[in-house]
């Protein structure tokens, strides 16, 4: 199950915040997901530990729910405006509360092979609160892991 989020974070979707941006600086936009996610987005896999993006801890994944059929099934490449969220539980054993999210989604058409550029990469708080983060550092793995995957790394 995908956790839900506190009413009082729901306010927070009307402001906007610092994106990722390639020098790691903070371009000010909108989040590229709602921070209501868990209302609509479906679970694609489940909570459990990783040691992706070097984490040693636990996370979920879930897509926007007009891709999920997509992406559960591994038609690629995925449709645009794909949006897959991948919440983190550094120190959270039951995966009730996360303390942050991680998001990756499609913004054009794949020509070619996946592209990093088809996709925005945001990395956020708990809160919805963008970090600074330096896209070529998602790109970097993402662009050698897709086998055919159009930039995400894993089958759900």
């Amino acid at each position: 199950m995908v956790p839900r989020l506190p009413c009082a974070l729901l306010t927070l979707t009307a402001l906007s915040f610092a994106a990722c941006a390639d020098d790691g600086g903070s371009d000010t936009e909108a989040l590229i997901f709602p921070l209501d996610f868990a209302s609509t987005y479906k679970e694609v896999r489940d909570c459990r530990g990783t040691v992706d993006h070097g984490f040693g801890f636990k996370v979920q994944v879930a897509v926007n729910p007009e891709s999920e059929s997509a992406y559960v099934s591994g038609t690629y490449p995925l449709p645009i405006g794909t949006t897959l969220v991948k919440s983190i539980y550094e120190d959270d054993e039951d995966c009730a509360s996360p303390s942050g999210y991680t998001v990756m989604k499609k913004l054009r058409a794949t020509t070619g092979g996946a592209s990093a550029d088809d996709w925005a990469w945001q990395e956020t708080d708990a809160l919805g609160v963008p970090k600074a983060i330096t896209v070529g550092k998602c790109t970097s793995c993402h662009t050698q892991c897709t086998e055919g995957r159009d930039m995400t790394c894993t089958d759900p």
